[in-house]
């Protein structure tokens, strides 16, 4: 019969029945210790998986203070330690070792003590339970250590995480440390992308223009050139702050939106940086020509729903709910304005029409 067990954070294994008690009696694992073995539902303390054990019911019970020579005096049973220490195991909400008196298991992971609290408020307020390590590590993406890794690494190596394994990039994301660094990668990436596809704009737009000059007289020709000119470069200008305004605004109304469905475990700061992170990787694609920016577009609101979820530390539903709910409100707000336009223009028309006469 092959086991598993945990150990120093990590599944170890498989072993059986004999290594089992063998690893038991030298104190490599503890009565604690999580085992799981093929058609158990999940991972269990070995004292509830083998409670006939004969070698674990002669073990004495580990004492909470009992260190091996070596371990650092800063170690202690309430506040754990950094580093593995003999026979303590890995709270999953904090990453750091604890002795089994200070661990609590819910859905078959382990808790410290002290971590209770949080763990409580996240399954009473329908989020999902933090997996092991993800608290204690959230340092990521590669973008926040460019200083350590260099600026193009680092970008691209953002862009990948992003685009390839979104789930993981944003389980270890920093969900606080300001905005400046996710919105400078949303700049260089999304920023400049966008301001090539309006130089692809710019250049159709110019072309276009040529072909009306030349049908034309010099004068208008004169005139055709300049307009299209003006419109392309302060086009170029205006672009790029909008879209600003619209990334701070759609973010402040997806965390709202989160805010309702009760998955904004974090605070705005989260929403924007993931936000800035999915539409800035995306946004590389406005380079591409003519299809360039609606694939950006569709792939960010994709990563965005993926994203939310682990980042808030609520669930992926509540995180498709939230971006969904955002195009919506988006959706009427234009419905409504164009909508109003068209009242508009249709009654001048009338005004015009019955104010001639007809």
């Amino acid at each position: 019969m092959n086991w598993y067990y945990e150990s120093g954070g990590q599944q170890q294994g498989p072993v059986n029945d004999t290594e089992l008690d063998r690893l038991l009696a030298e104190g490599k694992i503890t009565l604690d210790s999580l085992i799981w073995k093929e058609g158990m539902s999940g991972w269990t303390p070995l004292r509830v998986a083998r409670p006939s054990s004969g070698t674990a019911a002669s073990m004495p019970p580990p004492t909470s203070m009992s260190l091996e020579p070596g371990v650092p005096a800063a170690a202690s049973a309430s506040a754990g330690s950094d580093a593995p220490q003999p026979g303590w195991i890995r709270c999953s909400y904090t990453g750091r070792y604890f002795p089994p008196s200070e661990i609590i298991y819910l859905e078959g992971k382990p808790y410290s003590a002290a971590a209770k609290p949080q763990v409580v408020a996240a399954m009473q307020g329908g989020s999902l339970l933090p997996t092991p390590g993800i608290a204690g590590e959230r340092n990521g993406p590669a973008w926040e250590q460019r200083q350590q890794l260099g600026f193009w690494r680092a970008l691209v190596d953002t862009v990948k995480a992003v685009l390839t394994l979104p789930v993981q990039c944003f389980s270890t994301m920093k969900r606080e440390g300001g905005i400046g660094s996710p919105f400078l990668f949303w700049l260089v990436t999304a920023g400049v992308g966008a301001v090539v596809s309006q130089l692809y704009g710019l250049i159709i737009q110019g072309a276009m223009a040529g072909a009306q000059a030349a049908q034309a007289p010099s004068s208008q020709a004169a005139a055709i050139l300049q307009m299209q000119t003006a419109m392309g470069a302060s086009a170029l200008f205006i672009g790029p702050i909008i879209m600003i305004i619209f990334l701070f605004l759609w973010a402040g109304l997806v965390h709202l939106c989160l805010m309702m469905l009760k998955g904004a475990n974090q605070p705005f700061e989260t929403t924007f940086r993931t936000m800035a992170y999915s539409l800035g990787a995306t946004g590389v694609f406005s380079i591409i020509p003519m299809c360039g920016g609606y694939i950006a577009g569709i792939w960010g609101i994709v990563a965005m729903c993926i994203g939310l979820g682990p980042a808030h530390g609520t669930t992926t539903g509540k995180g498709v709910g939230a971006t969904l709910l955002s195009l919506l409100f988006c959706a009427v707000v234009c419905g409504v304005i164009i909508f109003g336009f068209a009242a508009v223009m249709v009654g001048a028309a009338k005004a015009a029409s019955g104010g001639s006469g007809f």
